[in-house]
């Protein structure tokens, strides 16, 4: 016996959990001695061994032998018997015996000289296991003073003597009987012959067809036959050839045919009949005692191994070492790393026991700490929301230069408090598993439109170049949500801004991937600033860790941005990344996953008048209600304000109110919606179906859109927000009612500031009317861009007769013009004479005029504003803002 072990499967090795293979094998002086190795799943292991890989086609119970080989140590012949190990029904490696055949020479020897001839034996392949004459029957090197020596085959063998060769084919072509007698499962052949580098193709079909369940070769049968002159006899020898069951070995007996013809001719036929029979019952000797002192004690092994593995079975399984053999010593040294397997595995339940307790201790503290974090970012931005708000009215007022500068500096030191606290309050979402996405239609250029907006003045500060560039392909009628997506852009351009003195910051929206519904774009921002130290890329995306963490670091933030950036990268599908020379400046991308908006095909809901609606305005702050009240102020509408209680109980008992209310503008936390408490005390909305109910929040989270739509509510407004976007909001909500009632459809979708402004866009209709074909595509792109709808005429004539036909809210008028000119096109549009429908629609003039007194000329010629070539977005969307989305309107 030569050892034996336990092998994992590598794709089966888990962080935290040992699985470590076994091997036992034999030093010098015959003891055995315990191994470890092989445990590199990576590396040419265990896994590709030839005794390996086919175990993974064996059922449970069943072994498989392997092909000869050397032992290095002893140069006797050795095989491997392997029998699968599972663990939940799944392969999970196996346990194996390695066995040296240094006895079968003796035995064959003994049987042989019964018969008087001489018995060898070949493995699967053909290769020898034994033969009398080891000269002519093994081949023998010798390097780097190490020698080596192995078996060769059969039909080298007959190759090299043709003496031999009749036995040689014999044996090869009860191989190829067998393999057209059992059909070969490729998938198994291809498998073995790719897994393992010791197997070539046609030792893998052949192993494949021992594999099968159902084998038709005839086992335990003889073959006799004569040759003519034997190898080692030189004379006619008669061959008897013996198949072994399940390890397909042949025993083969060569008997000299002058032995048989010394006995009389008359019972020649007998006598030749009772060597065979004596050769057959030779055979199944040495089969009984090969089973006897080997397969027996190593089934019993292997079905050990086998119960060890077993999830329901103790792992203190022991075996038999009660034998004095080589097999009694080798059960003895497994059940002695067994017990010490015990131990270490008692070791890592109790480690594992101390871990989870840990783990528990650390999640409560994580959650502690969450809940702090929160209840601090809401306490702190109570009183800064109420900052934030009285300044913008405040600012709304007539203020001198020197106040409207301490107001603006007030509100910009406020937003970063803001911003800081709102970065604090998504660590603790992050770390609790809880951080929310807004998924609502948005217009992405009008997303980064307010990104840049923001930077205008650092801008103008510091002299960059500052570019936003889209490809064409760009989509921009987007799925998701834009608060987050602009959350990351603030932080790239802020740190780009802040580490940025000279030269450009460039914004780049591409596409990245496009499917049939989604949108995977990519954005990077590039800068020419101080960009990043080799020490400083390996903390960039860790919490409350900077770049530079020195005490005389020059710039100041809390370390949180990106981090909070990568996570809300991933959440939304996507990655982040950079590239950075110190010195050069830097580069940062971020990928995101968006849905694309549904086609539309219709101008959008119609905005409904507020004029006359009842709206009932449920807020405990005096102050908001009165914000809230001004807002509203130029709609016309009907406002009644009131605190929660006298709120709850108008709604709830309106069987004796007269008040029909049209609109309910009530604040989230008067709901109990605070961190995730989403409980309405009361049936508000659903007993009230031709009431629309519009949510603001004054502490807005992430997921509030989402679960207030679900809740039935119709608009969600986060605070802060602009007059402009609650009167949008109000009258969208309105239309869409209206819309309801006439189509008998309504719609589940919320109306938001996002999509107030979207369906304001769809709503306003534009006539470009220029003559230059490059102007037009220009004008085409930034309109597209900034998602309105547009026509185009290519002179005055022929805007004029499409204006007979047809409505716009905004005309864009070249002066110089083939045909008819701007400013005769304006006049003929002013004239109440002409077929034109609406002569008092806007009209702004483009042209590339802009000297002293152009100005002047348009508005005399009856136009109502001037934009000057080339044209600006910014400039573009101050007119649009001007003349189409009128407050109250």
């Amino acid at each position: 016996m030569a050892g034996g072990g336990i092998w994992p499967e590598p794709d089966a090795f888990r962080d935290g959990v040992i699985r470590r293979s076994f091997f036992w094998g034999r030093e010098q002086n015959g003891s055995l001695k315990y191994y470890d190795d092989y445990n590199d799943p990576a590396g040419k292991g265990y896994h590709n061994e030839e005794w390996y890989v086919p175990s993974r086609w064996l059922k449970e119970g069943e072994v498989f032998w392997s092909k000869s080989y050397m032992d290095p140590y002893s140069y006797q012949p050795m095989v491997t018997c392997t029998s699968p190990i599972f663990e939940k029904g799944v392969f999970a490696g196996c346990s194996t015996i390695d066995i040296q055949l240094e006895g079968l020479d003796a035995i064959a020897s003994q049987e042989a000289i019964k018969g008087g001839g001489y018995i060898f034996v070949t493995d699967r392949n053909n290769k020898f296991l034994s033969f009398p004459d080891k000269s002519i029957s093994k081949v023998y090197t010798e390097e780097n003073g190490k020698r080596s020596e192995d078996f060769i085959y059969a039909s080298d063998l007959g190759k090299k003597d043709p003496r031999f060769k009749p036995i040689a084919d014999r044996l090869d072509s009860i191989n190829e009987t067998f393999l057209k007698e059992n059909m070969v499962n490729t998938t198994k052949a291809n498998d073995l012959d790719t897994r393992s580098y010791q197997i070539d193709s046609a030792e893998a079909h052949l192993i494949a067809a021992t594999l099968n369940d159902n084998l038709s070769f005839p086992e335990n049968s003889s073959i006799d036959f004569t040759i003519e002159g034997d190898v080692l006899f030189g004379e006619p020898c008669k061959v008897f050839i013996l198949f072994m069951p399940k390890t397909y070995w042949k025993i083969v007996m060569v008997v000299p045919k002058s032995t048989i013809d010394l006995i009389p001719t008359s019972i020649a036929g007998r006598v030749s009949n009772t060597a065979a029979i004596v050769v057959l019952v030779t055979g199944l000797f040495v089969l009984l005692l090969f089973y006897n002192r080997l397969l027996y004690p190593l089934k019993k092994m292997t079905n050990t191994l086998q119960e060890m593995t077993s999830s329901e079975a103790s792992h203190n399984v022991l075996l038999d070492d009660s034998s004095n053999n080589e097999l009694g010593l080798l059960a003895y040294w497994f059940n002695f790393r067994t017990q010490q397997l015990c131990e270490a595995n008692d070791t890592l339940v109790k480690e594992h026991e101390r871990a989870e307790q840990f783990a528990q201790e650390t999640l409560n503290a994580n959650k502690a700490k969450s809940e702090f974090l929160a209840n601090m970012s809401h306490e702190i931005r109570t009183p800064m929301n109420g900052v934030v708000g009285m300044i913008d009215l405040l600012l709304d007022t007539e203020l001198n230069e020197e106040q409207t500068n301490y107001a603006g500096t007030v509100k910009q030191s406020s937003e970063s408090l803001l911003g800081i606290i709102n970065d604090i309050l998504d660590v603790s979402k992050i770390e609790a598993g809880k951080l929310d996405l807004d998924i609502i239609d948005f217009d992405l250029g009008e997303t980064i439109t307010g990104a840049q907006n923001l930077f205008l003045l650092k801008i103008n500060e510091k002299g960059l170049d500052f570019r936003v560039i889209y490809s064409e392909d760009v989509p921009l009628l987007l799925k998701g949500d834009p608060g987050r997506i602009r959350q990351i852009l603030l932080n790239l351009l802020g740190n780009a801004f802040k580490f940025t003195d000279k030269g450009s910051i460039v914004l780049n929206v591409s596409l990245d991937e496009e499917r049939t519904d989604c949108a995977v774009l990519r954005f990077t921002v590039k800068d020419t600033g101080i960009g990043i130290s080799e020490a400083g890329k390996g903390v960039l995306f860790n919490s409350f860790q900077q770049a530079d963490a020195s005490t005389t670091r020059k710039f100041g933030g809390t370390g949180l941005g990106l981090s909070i950036s990568k996570q809300l990268c991933q959440l939304m599908g996507g990655t982040i990344g950079f590239q950075s020379d110190e010195g050069k400046g830097s580069l940062f991308w971020f990928t995101v996953a968006l849905e694309k908006q549904k086609a539309f095909h219709h101008n959008g809901v119609k905005p409904g008048d507020l004029k006359g609606k009842q709206v009932l305005i449920v807020n405990n702050s005096v102050e908001c209600q009165c914000a809230l009240s001004q807002m509203l102020e130029v709609t016309g509408c009907i406002v009644k304000k009131v605190h929660a209680e006298q709120g709850i109980r108008l709604l709830s008992d309106n069987r004796d109110s007269k008040d029909v209310w049209d609109i309910v503008i009530v604040d989230k936390v008067l709901f109990g919606l605070e961190e995730g408490e989403w409980t309405v005390p009361f049936g508000l909305v659903n007993n009230h179906m031709a009431t629309d109910f519009v949510m603001t929040a004054a502490h807005a989270q992430r997921g509030d859109a989402s679960r207030a739509i679900n809740m039935g509510f119709s608009a969600y407004l986060a605070m802060p927000f602009q007059r402009k976007e609650l009167v949008d909001t109000l009258q969208l909500v309105v239309g869409r009612r209206l819309a309801d009632i006439r189509q008998e459809e309504g719609t589940k979708d919320l109306v938001t500031k996002h999509s107030a402004r979207e369906n304001t866009k769809k709503n306003i209709r534009i006539l470009v009317v220029e003559d230059n074909p490059i102007n037009r595509k220009v004008m085409k792109s930034v309109l597209k861009k900034m998602g309105y709808q547009f026509d185009m005429e290519e002179n005055g004539e022929k805007a004029v007769k499409r204006l007979a036909e047809d409505t716009f809210d905004l005309i864009i008028m070249d002066c110089q013009m083939p045909v008819m000119d701007g400013y005769e096109a304006v006049k003929v549009i002013r004239d109440p004479a002409s077929t034109v429908q609406d002569h008092s629609v806007p009209v702004v003039a483009l042209t590339a005029n802009a000297m002293k007194g152009d100005r002047e000329k348009c508005i005399a010629a009856g136009m109502n504003d001037y934009l000057s070539k080339p044209i600006k977005r910014d400039a573009l969307q101050t007119i649009i803002d001007v003349y189409c989305h009128k407050v109250g309107g």
